[in-house]
């Protein structure tokens, strides 16, 4: 499945179905994926993990092997669309999106967003800091 857009939920709108993909604040599927010894989260893929410098660089980790190719069609297309917003353009610009959109930690540097597509639930992790790891997106099986 090709993510056409990702959009922003919020209050005025409603999280909706077709080729597109919501980031919202709360979270409902991560409790429910902490292994035996409570830690997270048991069934992970894949992740991405990036950073600013003067363009978004990225590096990938499997987790599991993939069942089917079209799965990693549709983590890429995930995260071909995250990166293509504008909130995301840089580091300044991911830095006033956190602060206006993405759930807080108990970090003022950190903060959270979740989503989901046709088979994964995804953690995303923000990070603000520079010179530092600023975006690891977590797909996990649904």
């Amino acid at each position: 499945m090709k993510i056409e857009k990702i959009h922003i939920y919020n209050e005025e709108n409603s999280k909706s179905g077709g080729p597109e993909a919501t980031l919202i604040r709360v979270c409902e599927f991560l409790d429910d994926l902490k292994d035996k010894d409570g830690r997270y989260p048991k069934k992970e893929i894949s992740y991405c993990r990036a950073y600013y410098k003067g363009q978004w660089w990225r590096t990938w980790f499997s987790v599991q092997e993939l069942s089917d190719r079209s799965l990693g069609e549709e983590i890429d297309s995930f995260v071909d669309a995250f990166f293509e917003r504008r909130e995301f353009y840089d580091l300044d610009s991911l830095s006033e999106f956190c602060r206006n959109y993405a759930a807080a930690t108990t970090d003022p540097t950190e903060y959270n967003l979740f989503s989901d597509t046709e088979h994964f639930n995804i953690w995303i992790r923000l990070i603000t800091r520079s010179n530092d790891y600023n975006v690891y997106l977590t797909f996990l099986e649904k």
